[in-house]
Order: structure tokens, then C-alpha cells, then sequence
């Protein structure tokens, strides 16, 4: 939290370089591949349980304005609900099969 203060109170430039060390940024591509780049993630993001990545978003954006408890039983809701929907049981079903999973989104 100190350095978030810094950067904000201070309202110092940083690089790409930087901002990767400080872990606000994951990756550093080249301006030239950037959408390249940003295309593939998204691709990726596409094939992944889009249910229960929704609800992850949704509770870590929940947690930043919310009580402690709150946020807790919303991530618990959610848990539970993830357990219970399709891409869960194809997920465990891939697993076995050691197959890559077929998600639908539900």
C-alpha cells in the first residue's frame, strides 16, 4: 500500500518496466504486437469457464467496496454456485479423461 501511495500522491511517471516489477502490469509486449498479444489473452479468457470467471470478477470488484464479512459470503455464494454448474463437472470430467476441457459457459 505504501508504494500505491507514493504513486498517487506524488503523481510520479513510471515505465513499462516498472510498473512490471511492481506487479501492475503482468506483461510487456512491443508496441508492434500489442494487439496480436491482446487478442490471444482474450481468445484464452474466451475458452475458460466464462460463468465462473464472471463471478470471479464480479466478487473481487464486490470485495474493493465491501465489508469483510460481505465479501466473504458473496465469495462463498459463489463458490458454491461454481461447484454446482456445467463447466465444473466438465472440468473434473477433462481432468480424468486428461483431455483439455470443453467449457459452455454455464
Amino acid at each position: 500500500m505504501t508504494r500505491a501511495r507514493e504513486l498517487l500522491m506524488l503523481d510520479r511517471r513510471i515505465n513499462a518496466d516498472e510498473a512490471e516489477a511492481l506487479g501492475i502490469v503482468t506483461k510487456i509486449v512491443p508496441h508492434d504486437e500489442l494487439l496480436s498479444e491482446g487478442l490471444a489473452f482474450c481468445r484464452e479468457l474466451a475458452q475458460g469457464p466464462t460463468a465462473v470467471l464472471s463471478m470471479m470478477k464480479w466478487t473481487l470488484n464486490y470485495a474493493a467496496t465491501s465489508s469483510l464479512s460481505d465479501s466473504l459470503y458473496q465469495e462463498g455464494s459463489h463458490v458454491m454456485l461454481s461447484f454446482t454448474g456445467e463447466d465444473n463437472k466438465e472440468a473434473a470430467r477433462a481432468f480424468l479423461e486428461k483431455r483439455p476441457p470443453n467449457f459452455v459457459g454455464r
